[in-house]
């Protein structure tokens, strides 16, 4: 189960590439991937790194295809329960959107309200270790 959510991230991830950089480049992405021998060898086990690659992943792909409530959401919920330090790449994201232009002020405090929102429900319900 875990393998196909990690197949479906890198599947999103590719998908979004090909209509910014094309066929070819979304093929070779997809090839370099499938070669690294961590990828497939983790697929499968059942490691906080591994879930976080799968939301990462799809996070991403929201991102590349300008989607920002479902980027927000899936990069709240991968920083939030499973690897803190992935705030450090969606917060450079988000810090390059404001810088561009792309991305007003008004939507990044909206969406701290809803990631303040989601971390009060994510401790509530995470598993103690």
């Amino acid at each position: 189960m875990l393998g196909l959510l990690v197949i479906s991230g890198v599947s999103h991830f590719n998908s979004a590439l090909k209509p910014l950089f094309g066929r070819t480049h979304s093929l070779w992405h997809a090839l370099v991937i499938a070669s690294q021998f961590h990828i497939p060898f983790y697929l499968t086990r059942p490691l906080p790194n591994v879930f976080a690659l799968c939301l990462t992943l799809h996070a991403l792909g929201f991102w590349l295809q300008r989607k920002e409530f479902a980027f927000t959401l899936v990069a709240g919920a991968a920083v939030v329960i499973f690897r803190g330090e992935l705030a450090l790449l969606f917060g450079t994201i988000v810090l390059t959107e404001l810088c561009l232009g792309r991305k007003s002020l008004v939507k990044v405090s909206g969406s701290t309200v809803q990631y303040q929102g989601q971390s009060c429900v994510s401790n509530v319900t995470k598993i103690p270790r």
